[in-house]
């Protein structure tokens, strides 16, 4: 008899249905696995022969294929030793499995152990028309939150086992929390001294989801200001906590198997290789770009990146995901982030400053900026150039304060463009909702025709004057809007200066 389970395996962060065919027949006994299995998969035979004994099963000593279709897929991952082991059994006896899926590693005494990537297997299967599902207790909590599909959550393969013969197979409920986490952090902006027009520019940035680019001698307050930039971004919704939960449960970091409720930050040191910071490998995971999607990353001293890192960004930086190909292997990860980038203007660090004489020559200036090519610093929303500030400065803002006028901003947003962030508005939306009063539609115009401008940055002033009325409850984009976003539009003063 032939039995047929159903499970899935990942492809990047997508879940692809796979379908186990099991035929037992008389012979010798032997065991085999096909299908483009990997090793991992290879060795599912013996830990799924120990679960079916010590669950108090027999093993058939006969002639076992498994085939895994489409045998044109590698499959990889224990957590297909459940379906394994159920079409081993479904093939011994008849059982009704046909419409349900199955999930989950096993171990040598049976139990069925936690698994990486739930969501996007089920996810996977439920595209497929796939709505039943047996998974791990364990992942329960974190595969609930996928709607449309019908969860059976199941500690021990002999539990399972017995409840399918009896046709009873069991759901559990969780009351859900109602409550909204409340994020306290330890740093706040008002550790910040002084640096108004800098506050100014990344309450815009995190109202608008926008890419900036500080530039200014050391110790003016440019780390200080983009490590506090999480404390003034928005909560992420659900499908966004989804999504990045799919991301790090493909990663060996991810300690738990919760929904990912905060908005991620990372910060890689100027050594870090391409492939991780776009992702790669062997098992093709997600490098820093995808692991701050919906989130902030924070590359501290830009030019001390090597150049082929530095130019890797600008495939994500404009489309908001990365391809990647490795070993006849291709993935595709999503990379939505919030770049902040910090450098100094010359390698002394006091070039373009007012308080110090720079000490550094021409050549040396030159050569420390050739790292950051014309299309990188166009892809940068913004540029700021900061100074050093006096101490007795009293002017401070805090991230409370700063978070209260952003959230108005997004409350304006969300009436218009439900919950996507101006800095990712397609051209038609923007021909919508980018509406420019007289005076500035004639302003914008003319610095186009002037050449002052790109096609890209005539987009860029139209997003973020849209955000600049935002933050103003503004329905038209005024002059004065136009006016605030030019000043952060000046990607040429570093190479003008020389």
């Amino acid at each position: 008899m032939v039995s047929k389970i159903m499970t899935s395996v990942l492809f990047g962060i997508e879940g692809i249905p796979i379908e186990i065919e099991t035929f037992i027949s008389r012979g010798m006994p032997q065991y085999n696995i096909v299908g483009l299995p990997n090793q991992v998969v290879r060795e599912s035979k013996e830990r799924v022969r120990s679960a079916i004994k010590n669950s108090g099963f027999r093993f058939p000593d006969d002639r076992i294929t498994q085939n895994m279709s489409p045998a044109n897929i590698k499959k990889e991952g224990a957590h297909l030793d459940l379906a394994i082991a159920m079409g081993i059994l479904a093939a011994l006896e008849t059982l009704e499995v046909d419409q349900f899926a199955f999930l989950g590693e096993l171990s040598l005494e049976g139990y069925i152990k936690p698994i990486k990537g739930t969501l996007s297997l089920i996810d996977g299967l439920k595209q497929s028309g796939y709505l039943k599902i047996v998974c791990p207790m364990a992942n329960y909590e974190e595969a609930r939150h996928i709607e449309g599909v019908m969860l059976y959550p199941y500690a021990h393969l002999k539990a399972l086992y017995q409840d399918i013969q009896l046709g009873i197979l069991k759901q559990i409920d969780i009351p859900e929390k109602r409550f909204v986490e409340q994020v306290c952090y330890s740093i706040d902006f008002e550790d910040v001294i002084g640096q108004r027009r800098a506050l100014r520019a990344v309450q815009i940035a995190a109202a608008g989801f926008f890419n900036v680019l500080m530039i200014g001698p050391p110790g003016c307050g440019k780390t200080l200001i983009a490590e506090r930039v999480m404390t003034i971004l928005p909560q992420l919704n659900l499908s966004q906590q989804i999504e990045l939960t799919k991301i790090y449960s493909l990663s060996d970091e991810s300690k738990t198997f919760d929904l990912k409720k905060l908005r991620p930050v990372r910060s890689p040191h100027h050594s870090i290789t391409r492939p991780a910071l776009v992702g790669g490998g062997n098992r093709l995971e997600p490098g820093e770009v995808s692991k701050a999607h919906h989130g902030v990353l924070i590359l501290d001293e830009l030019p001390e990146f090597r150049k082929e890192v530095i130019e890797a960004l600008r495939e994500p930086m404009t489309n908001g995901k990365i391809q990647i190909s490795r070993n006849q292997k291709f993935a595709e990860f999503p990379a939505t982030f919030m770049l902040i980038a910090t450098m100094n203007p010359c390698p002394c660090g006091f070039h373009l400053s007012g308080n110090q004489r720079c000490q550094c020559n021409i050549y040396d200036i030159k050569r420390y900026l050739a790292k950051l090519s014309g299309p990188i610093l166009d892809r940068f929303d913004m540029h700021l150039y900061l100074d050093h500030v006096s101490m007795d400065s009293g002017e401070r803002k805090s991230s409370e304060s700063l978070k209260i006028e952003i959230d108005k901003a997004l409350k304006f947003q969300t009436r218009r463009n439900q919950f996507k962030p101006n800095a990712l508005l397609t051209k038609k939306e923007m021909e919508a909702y980018c509406v420019l009063s007289k005076d500035a539609q004639k302003k914008l115009i003319q610095y186009y025709k002037l050449g002052k401008i790109s096609m890209r940055q005539y987009d860029k002033l139209l997003k973020m004057g849209r955000t600049i009325a935002d933050l103003d409850q503004s329905e038209i984009i005024e002059l004065d809007h136009l006016h605030e976003a030019l000043m952060y539009q000046d990607a040429d003063r570093l190479k003008k200066s020389l």
